[in-house]
């Protein structure tokens, strides 16, 4: 059991259960759930303010309002004022439109170009190689989660590395915390 609600919400996408790798909310839900972390770790009084005054929210389709693009999972940013900000049970960060993203937006966009690929675990390890030395660079933070999972009853998950995994996510989520109250 994970004390981070990303990591823990990761892996239930995949433990018990088969992987829906088409349906979009799920990587939504996922990233959904940084914001979650940053709150409970509470190295940025800037950020927890605006949470709970629900100035700042996520926004799951990903997008401020008024800017024609899409951008990574789960993003973040200032509540437009016209909006309403969406309180869920359980959450702290409510959910609503979003004027600009402050959180969850790289320089670069990344399009997909629709070519077949090979089974995940052939691809894998090149596929981190491409995302550390061409996605990564793009971005303050970058992790890859590390783990092996099966959509092949009775669907088991395991982290490569649970202690390396949380270490790596612990000090990325204060390294978040601190360049936010740096730049906004």
């Amino acid at each position: 059991m994970s004390v981070y609600k990303l990591l823990e919400t990761f892996r239930a996408a995949f433990q018990g259960k088969v992987y829906k790798h088409r349906d979009s909310s799920i990587g939504d839900v996922i990233a959904s759930q940084l914001y979650e972390d940053l709150i409970l770790l509470n190295k940025s009084e800037k950020l927890a303010a605006r949470v709970r005054s629900h100035e700042r929210v996520v926004n799951l389709g990903n997008k401020a309002v008024g800017k024609p693009s899409r951008r990574g999972d789960g993003t973040f940013g200032e509540l437009v004022p016209a909006a309403v900000a969406i309180t869920e049970a359980g959450l702290l960060v409510a959910r609503g439109d979003v004027a600009n993203i402050e959180i969850g937006e790289g320089e670069k966009l990344w399009p997909t170009d629709g070519k077949k690929h090979k089974h995940p675990i052939q691809e894998a390890e090149e596929a981190g190689r491409r995302l550390l030395s061409r996605a990564a660079p793009s971005f303050d933070e970058f992790q890859i989660l590390r783990f092996r999972a099966t959509n092949v009853e009775p669907f088991p998950f395991e982290w490569q590395d649970y202690g390396q995994t949380a270490r790596e996510y612990s000090a990325l989520l204060v390294r978040v915390s601190r360049e936010y109250d740096r730049r906004f």
